[in-house]
Formats: structure tokens, sequence, C-alpha cells
């Protein structure tokens, strides 16, 4: 199957680099790591882990956020009051 759809994802620089060393250790690449978590997540029917309590920035809000998005109609509607606001920053700086 041709992999011809794009994802785009913002993540801290840092995070970044570090996942990408990470993978290079284990032979792979942080691009193959997220296809690798899309089919095992598909597979699951959900998360291929289980989120626990992190100490770091933000800790748990980004999990309690997770529960929107269980739900189809809220992702559209999010999806779409999202395009809106980019919509209004267009015609806010085309003014």
């Amino acid at each position: 199957m041709p992999k011809d759809a794009i994802l785009h994802v913002r993540i801290d620089p840092d995070d970044k680099a570090k996942a990408e060393e990470l993978y290079a250790n284990l032979g792979t690449s942080l691009s193959e790591a997220v296809r690798m978590f899309i089919k095992q997540s598909i597979k699951d029917n959900g998360f291929p882990f289980r989120p626990i309590a992190s100490t770091g920035k933000g800790q748990m809000k980004a999990q309690g956020r997770l529960s929107v998005y269980a739900h189809q109609e809220l992702r559209e509607s999010e999806r779409a009051a999202w395009i809106r606001s980019l919509d209004d920053k267009y015609e806010t700086a085309n003014r």
C-alpha cells in the first residue's frame, strides 16, 4: 500500500531529537515508530500502552483532554473551530 498521506505534528525540538536518537539506536526511524504506533493503536483499538502519571511539565492534563477525542463529533467540532480561527486570523491580517 502506498504511503502518500502526510501527518504533521508539532512537538518540542528536544523531545524530537531525543526520540530520533532513541529510534536510531533501535535500528529504525522516528517516522517508522509513528507508523508502528498508529498500526498498533488500530490493532488494539486504543492506545498500545497504558498512559501513566508524569512528574514532568503539564503532568496528566493532556490525558484528561484525551477523553474529548473519544467522541468523533467532538473531534470534528474542534477541527471546525480551529479552521474558523485560522480563517479569522487570515481575514484580520488581510484587512
